[in-house]
């Protein structure tokens, strides 16, 4: 009888759980800044660390529209400095604009204005934002610069209880407070009961807490247990530490991946929903070397399909190595690769397959681990039993992927 486990799972940058096929925005960074690109375009999310200030910084977008009727903010008095909520960057331009909390532009001297420490506060958060953002679109190509070996088993890393205990309630010390409950019975009788709902309130939230606490260490120690078993080729465990694992992973942009032990835990059966082409990030950014300001260089149609399919098979070739080094029984890996898109027959949306690859576990360990950044990942997985229809210049044709 053929034994099966599915699961699936959703994958995505810096996050344990983040998933959409469609409307969905992807959040990465750094402390004091980021980037976030969605169905509405790329912006880029600084703040002025000890400034109190903060920034949403449009870098894919045209003029900044506003609002009808609405009249360019003037500060509210003559001389006065007004304190910009957001900024927004034109594209053609790249000049930065300020915005206020209504999302209109302000007077230029706005930006201009503010001390010297402020402006470096800032354009160090530009800085950073830009080399982020840079950082993971050269990481879309090189995902599968971080398989692991067939043989090296994930470590499971202990995931801490982070929940803050709650602090029980004290009484105030005030001379006020103190007299009061002396010469006011009425006063007295109000605060007691006061009091006394505190503490049972800190009695429930304590009791709520300690369950939190222990229902966290239960299931840590579960992942300890299913890791141990994994390790003696538990099927079942196996697809746990998998799942677990992958959800650990710094993926570039959401993933979702299904996938489905068989054959008594010998074959591992892959589905991966992939972004599709234009959710990509097709630029590439440059901070201003002086004055605050960030400029945008898109990248060409054939740039934009090479790295989609540079990233397609990266995504692939990391699955397989994480597949067999999370679950040492598998000896074989189906991979089949998707993506969602318009039914013209039909209406709606269908999965459109654009490679499926089988790939046993004794070719896999013939590749050199401790090299992987001299493989071409589109390239690599030519040497196994690959179904794909694509052009020299990235174009994906529909395939029918391997059954299993």
């Amino acid at each position: 009888m053929t034994l099966r486990f599915r699961r699936t799972l959703r994958i995505a940058p810096g996050l344990r759980l983040n998933l959409g096929k469609r409307g969905v925005s992807v959040s990465a960074g750094v402390r004091g800044a980021g980037v976030t690109l969605g169905r509405q375009g790329l912006y880029g999310n600084v703040g002025a660390p000890g400034t109190g200030l903060s920034y949403r910084t449009r870098l894919e977008a045209g003029k900044v529209q506003r609002a009808p009727g609405a009249r360019r903010a003037a500060p509210s008095r003559a001389g006065a400095r007004q304190i910009p909520s957001a900024l927004a960057l034109e594209a053609d331009s790249g000049q930065l604009l300020a915005l206020d909390a209504e999302g209109h532009p302000l007077d230029d001297s706005s930006l201009r204005g503010h001390s010297g420490a402020i402006l470096a506060e800032l354009q160090a958060a530009v800085t950073a934002l830009v080399a982020e953002h840079n950082r993971r679109l050269d990481a879309l190509a090189r995902l599968h610069e971080g398989t692991p070996a067939p043989d090296a088993f994930p470590e499971c890393l202990a995931l801490p209880f982070d929940v803050p205990a709650p602090e029980a309630p004290r009484r105030p010390r005030s001379v006020w407070y103190i007299l009061g409950r002396l010469l006011l019975p009425g006063y007295r009788r109000i605060t007691d009961r006061e009091w006394q709902a505190q503490g049972q309130e800190y009695q429930d939230s304590e009791q709520v807490w300690a369950r939190q606490q222990a229902l966290h260490a239960a299931r840590e120690q579960q992942r300890q247990q299913a890791y141990a078993s994994a390790l003696q080729g538990d099927p079942a465990a196996e697809a746990l530490v998998l799942e677990d694992h992958l959800e650990d992973i710094d993926w570039p942009l959401p993933t979702e991946a299904s996938f489905e032990l068989r054959d008594q835990g010998r074959t591992l059966a892959l589905d991966v929903t992939l972004p599709d082409a234009d959710s990509l990030p097709g630029l590439r950014l440059r901070a201003y070397q002086r004055g605050l300001g960030i400029s945008v260089a898109r990248l060409s149609a054939t740039a934009r399909r090479t790295l989609y399919s540079q990233h397609a098979h990266a995504i692939g070739f990391r699955l397989i190595g994480e597949a067999f080094a999370a679950a040492p029984s598998v000896e074989r890996v189906i991979l089949s690769a998707c993506t969602v898109r318009a039914d013209e027959l039909r209406g709606g949306q269908r999965d459109v397959y654009l490679y499926s690859v089988q790939v046993s576990r004794d070719v896999w360990g013939d590749i050199r681990f401790d090299a992987l950044t001299d493989i071409d990942p589109v390239a690599s997985l030519d040497q196994f039993e690959l179904r794909r229809d694509m052009t020299v210049t990235g174009i994906f044709r529909e395939i029918e992927p391997f059954g299993g």
